[in-house]
């Protein structure tokens, strides 16, 4: 049987509603190969809003639905703007796919320069909804780049084109590790060697997520234009990481103390929780050496 020609690739979709199901779509009942599906390497993005559960039953059905609809279509729009496929949204949070069903070279690269767009919404969303939420919005957001089986996730009853596969499922455990290191963008390894050197990163180190075997490496996403105070702090405690992983655990707290020094305690801004984290595994070392020691950073399960 004749394979059907691949579709050209997805337009810029005009709004937010349709870019969950890009052009190349409208015909799919003509490729086969999005019920069945294709092994592609994506960059995959997955978001959270902070304390939905509480807001939710603290605002009600109505104020709640007003406020997703609003921060869904400002973010929605981020990702349509860089190319990026709407798979799902699943209340307060989306899920997001680069470099497929199009070839896109910089899949990596659009995909972070969305989640920096994203969060640069925050402000403003935070701005409109102050009065009615009455506590700070915060996004948690995590990238992943990886094989993925892309095609149909749906049923034969509901089509619903995205992908599958420990890539997604890295994505989102990532974005739940946003949560216990305080961080509004993590990304991965291989993420970070999708990207150019201009978008700036820092190295957290390794850690265990729940579900995964192995120890994953991720770093903070800062992108083209941070401030000198984090690209002081990310020389610091880069330095400090090496340190520490070298079982050099003094030199690692010591360097560690420039950090907290740049901090000011009479502020509403909390210190680094890396930071904090890594000072406290380092000098639980020097009270007690491990033997064998083992250089994961230990998060909050």
């Amino acid at each position: 049987m004749p394979t059907s020609p691949a579709p050209s690739p997805p337009e810029r979709a005009s709004n937010s509603n349709s870019s969950s199901v890009p052009n190349s779509f409208k015909n799919w009942s003509a490729t086969r190969i999005y019920l069945k599906g294709e092994a592609r390497r994506v960059t995959i993005l997955v978001s959270d809003l902070r304390g939905f559960s509480s807001l939710s039953q603290r605002l009600g059905a109505s104020k709640t639905c007003s406020l997703m609809r609003d921060m869904m279509e400002r973010l929605s729009e981020r990702i349509v703007e860089e190319g990026g496929v709407i798979v799902d949204y699943a209340g307060d949070g989306i899920l997001a796919m680069w470099n497929a069903p199009a070839a896109q070279p910089d899949h990596a690269l659009r995909a972070c320069r969305a989640a920096l767009a994203m969060q640069a919404e925050m402000p403003g969303l935070n701005e409109t909804w102050h009065e009615t939420v009455g506590v700070p919005l915060r996004l948690g957001i995590g990238l992943n780049t990886g094989e993925a089986q892309v095609g149909n996730t749906g049923s034969k009853r509901k089509f619903k084109y995205g992908p599958h596969g420990h890539t997604v499922n890295l994505a989102s455990r990532i974005q739940d590790t946003t949560k216990k290191l305080g961080i509004p963008i993590l990304i991965t390894e291989s993420t970070r060697r999708s990207l150019p050197p201009e978008m700036a990163v820092r190295r957290l180190g390794k850690v265990y997520v729940a579900g995964i075997s192995e120890p994953v490496m991720i770093y903070e996403l800062a992108g083209a234009s941070p401030s000198a105070d984090w690209l002081k702090q990310k020389d610091v405690y880069e330095k400090a990481l090496e340190a520490y992983e070298k079982g050099e655990w003094a030199r690692a707290c010591q360097t560690l103390t420039q950090i907290l020094e740049l901090s000011d305690p009479h502020t509403q801004k909390k210190f680094d929780t890396p930071t904090l984290k890594l000072m406290r595994q380092a000098w639980g070392c020097l009270e007690q050496p491990p033997d064998p020691f083992d250089p994961i950073l230990e998060l909050p399960q």
